[in-house]
């Protein structure tokens, strides 16, 4: 058999246009599935951030409503970011609920002593929450008026906890807890 019996068409085949045109649609298939496939792993390790967040804040939180509800019998001072106490189990020393730290990135520790932590402390011992941006206090009589250091302790009614925390160290992202803490002889029911 010759090569001139095999009776080719010279017209068959791909033209370099159709060639041209099948690697762009080949390329906008692969960019949408690249784009598809990104956004599910970004979608995935946000929801672990946010999980990892929320861990953190609600054994946080879980900590504040202890140390704010039963084991508080008097309050000595209040400041935007801490509170000095009497703690019902060891009343000759205070007990310090403060936020620390210089930068934007602080710290919030639960300290007993003399001398309530300072914003320039780097002791590590006592941090019970790492990213935090803020922390606030909100003390509330029963008819949700403010409650002062020098009113009595039965009168206040709620606390009213507020942490802002960064979703993670890399991000400026935040987000916000809230809880309700009634102190000890008040029900404060939520809502």
């Amino acid at each position: 058999m010759y090569f001139s019996d095999l009776n080719i068409d010279s017209d068959s085949g791909f033209t370099l246009v159709e060639v041209i045109v099948s690697l762009v649609l080949l390329g906008f298939v692969a960019v949408g599935t690249t784009l598809i496939f990104f956004s599910g792993v970004s979608g995935y390790v946000f929801s672990q951030q946010a999980s990892a967040v929320s861990q953190k804040a609600n054994l946080a939180m879980v900590r504040l409503t202890k140390e704010l509800s039963g084991e508080m019998i008097e309050i000595e001072s209040i400041t935007s970011g801490s509170v000095t106490y009497v703690y019902q189990y060891n009343p000759v020393k205070k007990r310090y609920i403060a936020l620390v730290g210089t930068g934007t990135r602080k710290e919030i520790k639960i300290a007993v002593g003399d001398d309530p932590p300072t914003p320039a402390d780097t002791d590590v011992e006592g941090v019970l929450i790492d990213q935090v941006s803020t922390m606030t206090f909100n003390f509330q009589k029963c008819d949700d008026s403010a409650w002062i250091v020098s009113d009595d302790m039965g009168a206040l009614c709620k606390i009213v906890l507020t942490l802002t925390l960064f979703i993670n160290a890399y991000v400026t992202d935040t987000v916000d807890f809230v809880t309700t803490v009634s102190p000890s002889g008040h029900d404060y029911i939520i809502g």
